[in-house]
């Protein structure tokens, strides 16, 4: 038995890590806590050699397929917005996985 055809019924990993990093990024952003004006800060680091590391904002970004920064904290603000956009993104994730063959 393969390991595709035991995972039937569960949800793929990658949508639910994303899931979980959209909905902790606006729970984050909504809070009155210093990490709020910290989430969207790029820091300045000398040019490391190979592919540089990705900011928690890149990833949300790539998350979204969005990259106004702006829109995005508006939509993290309104929870009935960001909720849609959460479940619009894990939609599409799970609809760009290839279905085990049967």
């Amino acid at each position: 038995m393969k390991n595709s055809e035991l995972m039937v019924g569960f949800p793929r990993i990658e949508a639910v890590l994303q899931e979980k990093r959209l909905r902790f990024a606006a729970h984050c952003m909504r809070s009155d806590q210093p990490i709020a004006g910290l989430m969207f800060v790029n820091q300045l680091r000398a040019r490391r050699v190979g592919r540089p590391l990705l900011s928690f904002e890149r990833v949300i970004c790539n998350d979204l397929a969005e990259r106004d920064r702006t829109r995005i904290r508006e939509w993290m603000e309104d929870r009935e917005v960001w909720d849609a956009k959460v479940k619009e993104v894990v939609a599409n994730t799970l609809k760009n996985v290839e279905e085990p063959p049967r």
